[in-house]
């Protein structure tokens, strides 16, 4: 009889293939459990993160931005972030705001994906997303499904929405009025606005109120266009087209447009979008509305000094053709700088709110 108090050697190793297996039983349980853990889904969470994805986050592609990708390529947008930048959190973009409350554009399944990340395993999440901007005309309808009674995840932001840039033009300024004296029935005149791509991307100016012309449309109104006429000289007034130039380069660009096909502008009098017409007489228009819209040619050219040309031609009637005539003419400098004469508006943040709804 052996009395040491020795285990033996089959014993020890028995308890070591014991223990082996039960930290290998351990180790299977969390992957066991999966399944019901995930079920315990914190809603809240979800939303926070949505939210703060859409009001701090611009998306992704960011240059060019996601907004200006056309429905050919959809696949490469990761992210849809509302925000103008990186730096103007809860700043957001209007021309974001239009393309993602686009439902045409993107389908159910694109905003789980690129908004909520619904594609991830087990999380089939259904969502609502409202946005409401204070004193907007526009009813953007909320996206998702109808927000249930229970058992759902939130969250409400306050944001500013950054306006469009935007120039005020009035015809009876004495820098825009001119006079002809030569005996003539017609007098062609060019209304320019000049954009020095340079100035408009000062850094010094915060992204909030920056005028970019990569990603921004911007307005440009003409007021008071038929109280500056001598009605009694002029027969008719029409606009023959509106064009591009860009500073050292001759000609005008893109040199394949069609007189009156233009998609980089909408064009209104008195409200009312007009097509570019030679039989359309302006002589009693109060408002000439231009919008410019990106991307601009050259808007990736920072030195860029951009030209765009709207064309007037005058009639004057017979009786008048040897007496002094008065037409608008000259060059609107859009810049930031006011002592120059710029008729440029900064853009107003106007205020909403974004809430997010997950379950």
């Amino acid at each position: 009889m052996n009395d040491r108090g020795m285990l033996s050697v089959d014993f020890l190793a028995g308890f070591t293939i014991f223990i082996l297996a039960l930290i290998m039983v351990i180790n299977m349980v969390p992957g066991i459990m999966i399944g019901l853990e995930s079920q315990n889904i914190d809603y809240d969470a979800v939303a926070y993160r949505t939210a703060v994805i859409l009001v701090e986050d611009p998306g992704w592609p960011a240059n060019p931005p996601w907004e200006l990708e056309d429905e050919y390529h959809k696949d490469d947008i990761a992210r849809l972030g509302l925000a103008v930048s990186d730096n103007t959190p809860n700043v957001l973009s209007r021309s974001k705001i239009e393309r993602f409350f686009n439902t045409s554009f993107f389908t159910e399944e694109e905003y789980g994906q690129k908004v909520i990340f619904a594609d991830m395993p087990y999380a089939p999440y259904a969502y609502n997303i409202a946005l409401r901007i204070e004193g907007d005309p526009v009813d953007h309808t909320p996206l998702g499904d109808p927000v249930p009674e229970r058992s759902y995840g939130y969250i409400r932001r306050l944001v500013k929405v950054k306006g469009l840039h935007s120039a005020d033009v009035d015809c009876n300024n004495s820098i825009y009025h001119k006079t002809v004296s030569e005996n003539t029935s017609v007098t062609n005149t060019y209304f320019t606005i000049l954009l020095n791509y340079t100035e408009l991307y000062d850094k010094s100016i915060g992204d909030e109120y920056r005028m970019d012309m990569r990603t921004e449309p911007m307005e440009v109104t003409i007021h008071n266009f038929k109280s500056n006429l001598n009605t009694t000289d002029v027969l008719d007034v029409f606009i023959n087209n509106i064009r591009f130039y860009k500073e050292g380069v001759l000609g005008e660009i893109p040199f394949a447009y069609d007189d009156f096909d233009n998609e980089s502008y909408i064009y209104k009098v008195n409200g009312t979008a007009k097509p570019l017409d030679y039989n359309f007489s302006i002589k009693n228009v109060d408002d000439i509305y231009l919008k410019l819209n990106p991307p601009l040619p050259f808007a990736y050219e920072t030195d860029t000094v951009l030209m765009v040309n709207m064309s007037l031609r005058y009639y004057y009637e017979e009786g008048q053709w040897n007496t002094s005539k008065d037409y608008m003419d000259g060059t609107i400098y859009y810049t930031y700088d006011t002592s120059a004469n710029s008729p440029m508006n900064l853009p107003t943040l106007t205020p909403g709110v974004l809430e997010v709804s997950v379950w």
